[in-house]
């Protein structure tokens, strides 16, 4: 009976060790580009193009319930390197980055695999989550888009608060467009027909906002949600 009760409270103990270890979850990642003429920010600096930005977003993990303080997260990058024939000689695991925050702008580009993991504080005792989904970046096609540019407030105003953009510039302006960072149109918006619309359904993250004009020019523009 005593050990049966040992058991039983050995797995409670580990249940609840693992529950406050949960992983970040959701991990996208988006690549961007900056064209040669325009530069631009990435991250809290201007850069100078031509230059790849990568757009990284996740939720937080479930901490209710336990003793757990999340102090922070940190992205790892996993580089696999192979030789003429393919075949795999050496990997290497580093960390891109580390913030407070569940999204982060990244200057420059990146091929392999990334994830991101949470860190915990456990009555004194640092701890790391298991890793989040892999995000990779094998193979794959990087964006050029030099003939767009920045979209200014003369064509549209984003407000924050209200989650909500108001359309300024609806006689040169075609349509809108809002992309997420996986490249998928959640909406397109005419603004001969609307003028105000509100954005505080989609989840918070990074999206891009695409202003097609008449003359058959695109603009762009980031906004956090």
């Amino acid at each position: 009976m005593k050990k049966m009760f040992t058991l039983f409270t050995l797995l409670l103990v580990t249940n609840y060790v693992f529950a406050e270890l949960n992983p970040p979850y959701d991990f996208k990642a988006c690549l961007g580009y900056i064209g040669l003429e325009e530069g631009g920010e990435c991250g809290d600096k201007w850069v100078a193009g031509p230059a790849y930005t990568l757009d990284f977003t996740w939720s937080a993990p479930n901490i209710e319930n336990t003793d757990a303080i999340l102090e922070k997260y940190i992205v790892y990058g996993l580089v696999k390197y192979r030789n003429y024939l393919g075949e795999l000689i050496e990997e290497d695991t580093f960390i891109l980055f580390e913030t407070e925050d569940t999204h982060h702008n990244y200057c420059g580009s990146f091929i392999g695999e990334i994830w991101v993991v949470a860190v915990y504080n456990i009555n004194g005792e640092i701890k790391h989550s298991t890793p989040s989904n892999i995000e990779s970046f094998v193979d794959v096609a990087f964006p050029i888009s030099i003939n767009t540019i920045e979209a200014s407030d003369a064509d549209f105003i984003y407000d924050n608060t209200t989650k909500s953009i108001v359309i300024l510039d609806n006689k040169n302006i075609s349509h809108l467009e809002i992309v997420d960072i996986n490249g998928r149109t959640i909406k397109m918006v005419n603004p001969s027909l609307i003028s105000l619309f509100e954005l505080d359904y989609l989840p918070q993250g990074v999206y891009i906002i695409r202003v097609y004009n008449k003359d058959k020019s695109i603009k762009t523009k980031k906004i956090l949600t």
